[in-house]
């Protein structure tokens, strides 16, 4: 079982992972516009990037209220840092 987070709130990090990894499972993390690493309210970068290396994933959302072409970009620069 996998399970897909939409909103990266930080709970996910504190309260859902400890328990996920405890019973080995992994989870997708979607992220967006909205709900990016490192924004107010969500996952720092250490923690997403704690998550990814435990295992999880990442997916983009894209929710048609920002430019696709700026979104694609963003994310690609995501990464490559």
């Amino acid at each position: 079982m996998e399970l897909l987070f939409t909103d990266l709130n930080e709970n996910i990090y504190t309260d859902i992972y400890p328990w996920m990894k405890e019973y080995g499972y992994i989870g997708t993390l979607a992220i967006s516009p909205k709900s990016f690493p490192g924004q107010k309210d969500c996952l720092s970068m250490k923690q997403f990037k704690e998550l990814i290396n435990a295992g999880w994933q990442c997916c983009l959302k894209w929710d048609e209220s920002s430019d696709i072409n700026e979104w694609l970009f963003t994310f690609f620069i995501f990464f490559i840092d």
